[in-house]
């Protein structure tokens, strides 16, 4: 039996007037449609969880930081002279603040925060909305031009919004939250989470080795949350805040500076971050993907602008359990969802994102698509319950070798099931009785990026009419901004 794996999820759905999260908002809507005394369905929410690691030399405790509703992590570490500017944010070929730069991207209001320290988890806060914080955005710059490698002024702690802990100039993203019921005084071991029923599906609090914060997915938050709720029923030690949830965003008002932005920080400097419009590094083009997604501008085109996207995440676990350093992690994943009231995952969308020009000499057409289709193959089995009509799929690159293109033209096109056919399409059943019960699945689309020197943007395009076999040239084919 295949355990249930529940998405983790960044919820795109308008917020309610009230930021403000109480005990009636946390508690778990169910599932099933219920009457209203309107006869109007409920709504039918999940919920996401963000758990910090507070490490022995962060100088601060958990409780002191759930107490200060506003947190964030080191991006970098300083160095032994206490330098905390970058020329760039890929240093010596490698980017991996850029990939927590991604994962900051996708926070949103409504997320569960928790902090670990000692084995112990606390908690409970929620992700605030802020007024003047774009929709569905919940990190914001902790001081002006905080997501720059190099600000342009040295911050004072008067103008940043987290200060409270040693080198805060080297925290330059922060997430402002409030409790959700409530900050409990006493943690949560995590075998007490890991040994409950549903524990399987516990992807985040068995793959964050290394991480300075983890995301969790619905069902262990979840499982977090009725931990906290059992081992504190029916009265409980609470913390006060340092700030009322109106407090809380005055003082942000206060000392706003904007939402963090992959696409303002290649614009300020793009030598730093392109190389003849390509993109040096990998993460670059993630979290571009991920802004584009989270924001769903219409402006950004059919492919990838929808009015029904639910969630959005970054480098999601695709595959069993093994150590951490050889999991096999999806790009970039998207949903989308049936409607506002029933806001769960009804199609997901997988982005496999390379930097570079894709299909080289010497590898086939099916060699170079496994990967994707392992993907594929992953997501209909743990989250589509074997639906591949369910999916669909993308390969962005800077470009498409002729050989590429060529083979995946005949592949798409032809009848006959050759290797290449083989490699990305899926046969399957749902339902043996209905009529033409076996399917056929090979929802594989294709799109170049460029970087729009003019309007500092990421651009996507199609390299090819599948209708007419031949490369779609940039004047014909609608252009998709990012």
């Amino acid at each position: 039996m295949v355990p249930k794996v529940v998405l983790w999820k960044l919820r795109l759905s308008s917020m309610k007037a009230n930021p403000y999260p109480s005990v009636a908002k946390t508690a778990r809507t169910a599932t099933a449609l219920s009457s209203e005394p309107h006869g109007q369905p409920s709504k039918v929410e999940e919920m996401k969880g963000l758990l910090f690691t507070l490490s022995k030399d962060a100088g601060v405790s958990a409780r002191e930081a759930m107490l200060n509703g506003i947190f964030g992590v080191w991006m970098p570490r300083l160095d032994e002279g206490g330098n905390w500017k970058l020329d760039s944010w890929i240093t010596r070929g490698r980017s991996p603040l850029i990939a927590t730069f991604a994962d900051y991207l996708t926070i949103t209001p409504g997320d569960k925060v928790f902090f670990f320290q000692d084995r112990q988890i606390y908690g409970i806060g929620e992700v605030i909305q802020h007024p003047k914080a774009p929709p569905r955005r919940g990190a914001i710059l902790n001081y002006a031009d905080a997501d720059q490698s190099t600000p342009k002024a040295e911050p004072t702690e008067e103008q940043a919004l987290f200060s409270n802990v040693h080198d805060w100039r080297a925290i330059r993203i922060v997430v402002p939250f409030v409790e959700s019921p409530a900050f409990f005084s006493g943690g949560i071991d995590m075998d007490e989470v890991l040994s409950s029923p549903g524990s399987e599906a516990c992807w985040g609090l068995k793959t964050w080795q290394g991480k300075s914060f983890t995301y969790l997915g619905e069902t262990e938050t979840e499982l977090l949350v009725q931990a906290f709720l059992r081992r504190y029923y029916p009265r409980a030690d609470t913390l006060m805040p340092k700030r009322t949830g109106p407090e809380l965003t005055e003082f942000i008002s206060s000392r706003y500076s904007g939402v963090p932005s992959m696409r303002n920080v290649i614009r300020t400097n793009p030598s730093r971050y392109l190389r003849s419009g390509e993109l040096k590094d990998e993460n670059c083009l993630h979290a571009l993907l991920i802004e584009q997604l989270v924001e769903n501008d219409r402006s950004f085109g059919p492919a990838f602008y929808r009015e029904d996207r639910g969630l959005v995440f970054h480098e999601v676990p695709a595959s069993p359990s093994k150590p951490v350093v050889y999991i096999d992690k999806i790009d970039v994943m998207a949903t989308r969802k049936w409607s506002e009231e029933l806001d769960f995952a009804a199609h997901y969308d997988i982005l496999e994102a390379k930097k570079d020009k894709f299909g080289g000499k010497g590898k086939s057409f099916g060699s170079e698509v496994t990967q994707i289709a392992k993907y594929v193959d992953f997501v209909a089995r743990n989250y589509a319950g074997g639906n591949y009509g369910a999916i669909s799929a993308y390969l962005i690159a800077k470009d498409f070798s002729s050989e590429f293109l060529g083979a995946f033209v005949k592949a798409k096109t032809t009848r006959e099931f050759t290797p290449d056919v083989a490699a990305f399409s899926r046969s399957y059943i749902l339902n043996s009785r209905e009529k033409n019960a076996t399917k056929i699945w090979n929802d594989l689309s294709l799109l170049k990026y460029e970087w729009d020197e003019t309007e500092g943007r990421l651009v996507l395009r199609e390299p090819v009419n599948i209708r007419t076999n031949v490369k779609a040239p940039p004047e014909v084919h609608q252009d998709y901004i990012a």
